[in-house]
Parts: structure tokens; sequence; C-alpha cells
């Protein structure tokens, strides 16, 4: 589908920090139940999008930003499952941001109001060498009445080479003041191999409608299997086709997913969104994960993702 903002129901939150231990160690994954804070209505939970970001929030002062990739489980209409794994090769803390949407065509839904935009790419070392981590911010073209919730997605707009797999961290979630004028983002590289990333960004509050003509385009691609981090097979990619084209092209944010709570692996895929155009993009994802009895050292064992993707943009006569 594809539908005005206003035709669409938008659900946001934030979820103070855990600590996680370094990839490929025990503790390096944590699960989180996330209830809706309102159920969606029934009988469209295979229709709802979920995505999501690492966040600061509550993390101690001077401690490390873990770079932790998000996987949604089990989405019904009251929540879903959130596990998240830590792709850093060194321990830290971090929190997550969620937003979950669902497509309602036809149907008013209570306003919502959006800032978004490009972080322009920057260079970015390989995984746990140095240069391996960017400072990222941006001023919103005017400032929010309330401290959003902020979603980012690797992209490869503007970027000459290789599209390093980097997981973006939303700092500053706790001092009001500044996520309302902006937004600062730290992004490390997941990826063994050298290259350079931008991000997409969406910042959403829940009040007065700030959409314009806006409208939003969401879907879910199948799951596919990825074997571990640095091994072929660690990447893969889907051809996504917009519902209806957009006037220009929208910003896309994806986030993996994994349709259940069982004893199948789940892999901590890092999501891009690449070749943005009005008329679609591909959604590429690379697990960070290794999934191995022994690490990085041990057997290259398969395990699955899919992904949820949401894209927002201006329809005819925006601007």
């Amino acid at each position: 589908m594809s539908v005005p903002i206003n035709e669409a129901i938008f659900q946001s939150g934030t979820i103070e920090q855990r600590f996680f231990s370094k990839d490929c160690e025990t503790g390096d994954s944590e699960l989180f139940n996330v209830p809706f804070p309102a159920s969606f209505p029934d009988q469209t939970q295979k229709d709802i999008r979920v995505i999501v970001t690492a966040n600061d929030l509550n993390v101690p002062r001077a401690a490390h930003h873990a770079a932790v990739v998000g996987i949604a489980q089990n989405v019904t209409i009251g929540g879903f499952a959130l596990k998240v794994r830590n792709s850093d090769c060194a321990a830290g803390f971090a929190g997550m941001n969620w937003m979950a949407i669902l497509e309602t065509p036809g149907r008013q839904q209570k306003p919502v109001n959006l800032r978004m935009g490009v972080l322009q790419p920057q260079f970015f070392s390989s995984d746990c060498n140095s240069g391996d981590t960017r400072d990222f911010g941006t001023a919103f073209s005017s400032s929010l009445d309330s401290p959003p919730v902020v979603l980012v997605t690797a992209n490869n707009l503007n970027v000459q080479g290789h599209n390093a797999a980097a997981v973006g961290i939303v700092l500053d979630s706790a001092i009001s003041d500044l996520a309302m004028r902006g937004i600062t983002l730290k992004a490390r590289n997941s990826d063994c191999a050298a290259g350079s990333c931008g991000f997409y960004y969406v910042a959403l509050t829940h009040g007065a409608a700030g959409g314009g003509n806006l409208i939003a385009d969401t879907g879910e691609v199948h799951e596919q299997l990825f074997f571990n981090d640095c091994h072929s097979g660690d990447t893969r990619n889907w051809d996504i086709y917009f519902n209806h084209p957009f006037l220009t092209p929208p910003v896309v944010l994806v986030t993996a997913y994994h349709a259940k709570l069982d004893d199948v692996h789940p892999a901590a895929a890092v999501g891009m969104a690449r070749n943005v155009t009005p008329y679609g993009f591909t959604l590429v994802g690379r697990n960070s994960d290794c999934f191995g009895p022994t690490g990085l050292g041990g057997p290259v064992i398969a395990s699955s993702a899919g992904f949820y993707w949401v894209a927002i943009g201006c329809a005819a006569g925006c601007g």
C-alpha cells in the first residue's frame, strides 16, 4: 500500500540501556519485551512494520556506547520481542529507540510530527581498527515541541566504492533541548571491510501534524539465510518496488526481523537502503554475527533474517 501519513498509525518509544559483552562473548545479546502503548486493530499484525535504532538513554557518563543491532521478533497487535546483539569488539551499554507503523488507507489517524533527512557519508576503517567509528549531526529545519524518537538506516547515497555496514547510535536522548533541535549520531562499522556510509533519519513526535503532503509506503521481505560475519554469504539483498512512485527519492528505514521466537538463530543483520529512487531501492543486509561455538574461529553456520522497510517522502504537489 501507499498512504498519506495521516492515514497511518504511528507508535514509538524508547528502551533504557543495558550492558552488553563484546561481540562473540557470553552476554553479547539481550532480549526485550516491548508492549505497544495501545494495541493495533485486530487482524492487522501481518501489516505492522517495526523499525529500531540504538540509543544512549541513561548510559553512564564516559561509558562505551555499544554498537548494537536489533532484530524484531514475534510482532503482534499488542507488542513485539526485540533481540539486541552487540556488533562491537568492545563491551558497552546501549538502549533502543523503536517505531511501529500500520497503514490504514482511507482512515484518518492521530497526527504525527516528523523531521527527516540525510546525513552525508563518511569513511570508516574496518571493524576493530582505528577509525571504525565516526560522529554525525544535523539541526532540524525547525525545532520540535518535545524530544523525538529518532530512527536511522545506513545508505550509499553519494558513496564511492564499498558501502560499509555501519551501525548508528542516537546520542543525547535524555537532553531534551538538544534532542528537540537536531540529532547527534555515533556510528561504528560492523564490517570487516573499510568503506563509506551515510544515513537516512526520521525524528518522530506525536501531536501537531507536520507532515504536509508526505506519504508512507511500507513492506517486508522474506527471510534469507546468512552465513556468519566475514564469510562468503554474510550479505544478502532484495529489490524493492514501491506501491506508488514518490515525487522524489524518499527517506527509507529498514530493520531485520525474525518471524518467531524459536530454535532457529536470528541473524543480527545490519540493514542498508541502497540506490533509492522514486520507484524503489535495493535492501541489503549484512550479518554482524559470528554465531559459532568458538566465535570468529568457529565453523561457518547459517542463520536467517528478513527485513521490514518504511519509506516516507513527498507525494505530487509536495513542497
